[in-house]
């Protein structure tokens, strides 16, 4: 996984965020489950913009949305249309 990100303060506690994500993976071993190797794996590009904001000194909530914008899969598989991502941060320091 290969990941590129930006982020730029727009109010005095809230930032836009913005990142490019790169992911490649392999086929999975199926081992005997009965499932097809053929339809693991892949590879995808995705643009991901969010917002953080700074809610206290050394603290944030921040939410992302990632969208894919390439994607090579093999065989049949199910690849959700979009990913959303919520969280919180502390800083210990």
């Amino acid at each position: 996984q290969v990941h590129v990100s930006a982020e730029y303060p727009t109010l005095k506690h809230l930032s836009l965020l913005l990142q490019g994500n790169y992911r490649v993976r392999a086929k999975d071993d199926v081992a005997d489950t009965g499932e097809e190797e053929a339809n693991t794996g892949g590879a995808s590009i995705y643009v991901t913009p969010g917002l953080r904001y700074d809610a206290l000194p050394g603290f944030s909530i921040y939410g992302l949305a990632q969208f894919p914008v390439w994607e090579r899969v093999n065989g049949i598989q199910v690849v959700a249309e979009s990913n959303l991502v919520f969280g919180i941060s502390r800083s210990l320091f």
